[in-house]
């Protein structure tokens, strides 16, 4: 096979972040004709590499080879240019807007030119939208199909779906499916596919890269693999350090709720209970928390994780289903309603959603129980003493209370949401990837503090990406897939594999 049988060639791609090496010397190649599908666990580094082939990210080393020439993208007008258009997982069209003026927007061309390309893609891809509608009246579906009309248009040799069919319907995601597949009817053109929905492969692509930790670890054409081996090749090495302390953590937790139980029976120590909740990415979820239990909610990105929990703490509405608190029916309008009952969350972003980073680590540590410090007035006294007392309690490393949290360090500045969560004095706390962005000795801290809260009867929940993380902290961990629960494990039960193999709806 020659180089003209391939529309581009990634060539030892590698990329960091902040120190920490997320693609190392990538080797991909697109053939002509066809849809290359990458995979890999969460943090794998697949929607890095094709932000980097799609000009969003420049790579540490390494270059894309088109027609035998070496390119680094500058940026993604850049890699337009060059025929790479990348299908965004949520489409970025302007709602008022109609179709043909979306279309219009960074174009070169006439409106004449673009509206004569657009109508024969229009009728080529059986779309049943004119150019006149206004976008916002597109389902995803159609909205996604005007992105792939609007990388055409503009003679795109190379077209990236990130996670095309995650809000899609079964329906949705076949006219998807029979879109590709009339586009490699074109002369010249290949497609970069990226799911985690692995059992779509062998209905739209030809060929797969498997990620795991940055690196490629097999490649080749689908036939040669099933959804069992593709997950294998995703996590070759089953990691046993967590999984080693399961029967120590299980048998001391078993006795601690064993002689918490007494005569009551079981059924005294639910704290927080989930009946049928449905809201936006999730269906059908139910669940039991336990006084001094750490409940894990595992999944792949776009399982609906964080839109539950966001659910949960009042963010997101509900679209149906009940919340249960100690017994009584519980129906929370906003995250305030939960704060008032002792429900905490802790935000995936702590960035953008749960620190003020040029407030100072007192004002932050309050910010969650102001309304009852400082009903009119604020007491700074007050308020510093609280902040000591966490300051103190968590080991946080600060000159002084007034600092600004921007100045402290990434485990510092989690340690002071968690404070933040801690002020309220609460019966359940939700937290969305803790450990997300910290080092290892603040996660070691974390991890104690967890357990310390465990012991002292507060419910948690623990959303994380990181398997070996669910594995260690948690007594029961509950898995999402498709924004349903298909699998349940508790203490002794819970390992790697099965966890890894339910997120990706391989029942083990």
């Amino acid at each position: 096979m020659n180089n003209n049988d391939y529309i581009l060639t990634l060539n030892n791609i590698s990329k960091s972040f902040s120190g920490v090496l997320v693609l190392d010397n990538v080797n991909i190649k697109l053939k002509n004709k066809s849809v290359h599908a990458i995979v890999g666990g969460n943090g794998a580094g697949k929607s890095t590499l094709m932000k980097i082939l799609d000009g969003f990210y420049t790579p540490a080393s390494g270059s894309i080879i088109i027609e035998n020439k070496n390119y680094v993208f500058k940026n993604p007008a850049h890699a337009h240019s060059m025929g790479i258009y990348l299908v965004p997982q949520e489409p970025r069209l302007f709602p008022h807007m109609s179709i043909l003026e979306n279309m219009e927007i960074g174009y070169d061309g006439s409106r004449k030119e673009v509206k004569n390309k657009a109508q024969e893609l229009i009728e080529e891809l059986n779309c049943n939208f004119r150019l006149e509608d206004k976008a916002e009246n597109l389902p995803i579906a159609g909205q996604q199909l005007v992105e792939i009309i609007k990388g055409l248009i503009r003679d795109a040799k190379v077209l990236i779906f990130d996670e095309p069919t995650s809000a899609l319907s079964f329906s949705e995601t076949k006219e998807l499916f029979s879109a590709i597949k009339k586009i490699l009817n074109r002369p010249r053109i290949g497609v970069f596919y990226i799911t985690h929905r692995l059992r779509e492969l062998t209905d739209i692509a030809d060929y797969v890269t498997i990620l795991n930790d940055g690196k490629v670890v097999t490649e080749g054409p689908i036939g040669n693999f099933t959804i069992d081996l593709i997950i294998k090749y995703m996590v070759p090495e089953v990691k046993k350090e967590s999984e080693e302390k399961r029967p120590i953590r299980a048998a001391k937790k078993k006795n601690n709720l064993e002689n918490e139980k007494g005569q009551a029976g079981k059924t005294s120590r639910v704290i927080y209970e989930v009946k049928n909740l449905t809201g936006d990415r999730f269906k059908n979820i139910s669940f039991k928390l336990y006084k001094g239990e750490i409940l894990g909610i595992a999944g792949v990105i776009g399982a609906g994780r964080t839109e539950l929990a966001e659910t949960l703490f009042g963010i997101r509405n509900k679209l149906s289903g009940e919340i249960y608190l100690e017994g009584e029916k519980f129906d929370p309008k906003t995250p305030r309603d939960n704060i008032k009952k002792g429900i905490m969350y802790i935000p995936e972003d702590r960035h953008l959603n749960g620190i003020f980073q040029i407030a100072s680590v007192t004002d932050n540590i309050t910010s969650s129980i102001l309304f009852r410090l400082a009903p009119i007035f604020t007491n700074q006294k007050r308020e510093d003493k609280l902040a000591h007392t966490f300051i103190n309690k968590l080991g946080i490393r600060v000159k002084s209370s007034s600092d600004k949290l921007n100045s402290l360090s990434g485990g510092n500045q989690q340690k002071v949401v968690v404070s933040k969560a801690l002020a309220v004095e609460p019966k359940v706390i939700i937290m969305d990837e803790p450990t997300r962005g910290i080092d290892s000795n603040a996660r070691k801290d974390l991890y104690q503090l967890i357990e310390e809260l465990g012991d002292e009867g507060v419910g948690m929940i623990i959303i994380s990406s990181d398997i070996d993380e669910i594995v260690e902290l948690c007594d029961r961990v509950i898995v999402l897939h498709l924004g349903e629960i298909v699998d349940e494990v508790s203490n002794n039960e819970i390992n790697f594999d099965r966890i890894i193999s339910s997120s990706f709806g391989v029942k083990k």
